[in-house]
């Protein structure tokens, strides 16, 4: 079984190859472009979160008194290693900045049955608008991998996804039987949306 720790540090690499997935329907030529133009904007971005570190941290907080996901809040951690060390989350994020502004954010997204794992890359453009998601659903319901690639135009409609579908054992394609369980991914169509927008105003917690 895979570890909230495990699963943050190879999100970069896994999600990485949610790249190559194929499109799943034809657009118009109008919306081509527009796909294209988001996709080599995203790819770029993703590219600049493989060759450069998370700028700030945070971790969905969970109340262990309470049941997973009721009473959650984020918090900022200073370092990764300082969120790695908090056992109170199943939920993380990495955030990246260029000028200033949140041009990537990546997600790690769980409940603590170890038993599925969504990574989930969010590239926002100039402006703070979604412009695509990259996605990876690994599951034990079904022994399924799922990615998914969504593009966005600057108004939050969606232009385009694609998603294939394969072994998590041996990463051959597989189609979904009835034992796989999806899990819906949350859409955030501007930065101010992140489930932390309120703590990305705050001064940046310094490391140690």
């Amino acid at each position: 079984m895979l570890t909230i720790q495990t699963a943050m540090r190879f999100v970069q690499v896994t999600c990485a190859l949610c790249l190559v997935a194929a499109p799943s329907n034809q657009p118009s030529i109008n919306a081509k472009s527009g796909v294209e133009a988001q996709t080599r904007y995203c790819k770029s971005v993703w590219e600049y979160t493989q060759t450069n570190p998370p700028h700030r941290f945070f971790a969905e907080i969970e109340n262990p008194s309470e049941e997973p996901g009721e009473n959650t809040k984020w918090q900022e951690f200073a370092t990764k290693e300082d969120m790695e060390k908090d056992e109170n989350h199943y939920t993380a994020a990495f955030v990246w900045l260029r000028e200033g502004r949140v041009v990537a954010a990546n997600f790690t997204i769980s409940d603590g049955s170890q038993d599925w794992f969504q990574y989930a890359d969010y590239c926002f453009d100039s402006r703070g608008r979604l412009a695509g998601i990259q996605e990876e659903l690994r599951s034990f319901y079904g022994m399924i991998v799922a990615r998914r690639r969504y593009s966005y135009d600057g108004k939050g409609k969606l232009l385009d996804k694609s998603e294939t579908f394969m072994d998590l054992d041996n990463q051959k394609p597989k189609r979904p039987d009835e034992e796989f369980i999806d899990r819906e991914l949350p859409t955030y169509l501007r930065v101010r949306k992140l489930p932390f927008a309120s703590l990305l105003g705050k001064k940046r917690r310094s490391g140690h």
